[in-house]
């Protein structure tokens, strides 16, 4: 399913959530949409002054049959010479080639637009750190004041340069499968072309004096430090096995310490309590108070003494 320019210009946009790649990929995006528009026509162009060449070689063969004097020359000489003389092409065949080429490319309406564009976001990328400059010239809206058939003469003058030293491309007696090889060849020697006319409708003087003066100074923004993921993953699960083992280290002290606990509640509980004797009321000197105290002390099982005779504790000491 075909997507229209926009919608792909919308999801080239989504893709890139950088500013800076923005720039760069509208600029490209506009570049690569005129580009596409141009071969093609451009292309016709240049095959219609070969043909022209085919027809003149053929007049003077014809004529040299006529006059022994005259030499003709081949096909390559003629369109060379042609190619010669598309500098000095005036502006009334221009205009016509344009509109031509308007009315091949079905974008007529928004083809003289586009060019501005192409040249305006060129502007934007290449002024990009000077941004007081580069208000400047966006201001003057120098991308406005473009002469389209000026352009595409600059395209057919760029393509030629570069078609004089080859001109057998165009040669028409070859076999189709290098005729087809040739014409992709062709194309990509367009599209330096056109490529070369946008740099030459640049006003690189005011952009290299721009760029060249501005102040390198350093913006007073925040830095974020740099993030690597596998260092965090790493970190996380070096993180996650340490917890894991401080979990296991404290589940274990934790269940020592209960079993300890348990232990001691065990051994208290299997120790019978002594409780202080009541020697209320018992008639006998220190020294026998003192001998008693330290029997039932010894006596780690018994219970409890009550006793208000000394009889009966000795009774009790001994039934023990």
């Amino acid at each position: 399913m075909d997507i229209t320019p926009n919608e792909r210009l919308e999801k080239i946009l989504k893709e890139n959530n950088c500013y800076e790649q923005h720039i760069v990929s509208v600029k490209d995006f506009y570049e690569s949409f005129l580009i596409s528009i141009l071969i093609p026509p451009i292309y016709e162009g240049f095959n219609s002054l070969y043909k022209q060449a085919q027809k003149t070689e053929e007049k003077f063969i014809i004529q040299a049959r006529k006059n022994p004097k005259i030499t003709p020359h081949n096909i390559f000489y003629y369109f060379e010479s042609l190619l010669r003389d598309i500098p000095k092409l005036n502006s009334h065949l221009m205009k016509t080639e344009t509109d031509r080429i308007k009315a091949t490319s079905k974008n007529a309406d928004i083809f003289d637009d586009l060019v501005k564009a192409v040249i305006r976001s060129n502007i934007i990328l290449l002024t990009y750190n000077t941004d007081s400059d580069r208000q400047n010239l966006l201001d003057s809206r120098y991308h406005e004041n473009i002469v389209i058939p000026d352009f595409i003469h600059n395209c057919y003058i760029s393509s030629s340069y570069m078609f004089f030293t080859c001109s057998n491309l165009f040669y028409h007696k070859f076999e189709e499968q290098i005729l087809n090889q040739n014409k992709l060849t062709i194309y990509s020697i367009i599209e330096k072309g056109i490529k070369e006319a946008i740099r030459n409708a640049l006003p690189m003087k005011e952009i290299l004096l721009n760029y060249n003066t501005q102040k390198y100074e350093k913006k007073h923004t925040e830095e974020k430090p740099y993030i690597n993921i596998s260092e965090i993953d790493e970190s996380t699960k070096k993180s996650e096995e340490t917890n894991d083992f401080d979990e296991i280290q404290t589940s274990e002290k934790d269940k020592s310490e209960k079993d300890k606990s348990e232990k001691v509640e065990e051994k208290v509980e299997k120790e019978p309590e002594i409780r202080m004797v009541d020697m209320s009321g018992i008639d006998m000197n220190k020294g026998q108070m003192k001998y008693f105290m330290n029997e039932i002390a010894k006596k780690k099982d018994v219970e409890i003494v009550k006793s208000n005779s000394a009889k009966d504790i000795v009774n009790e000491i001994l039934e023990v």
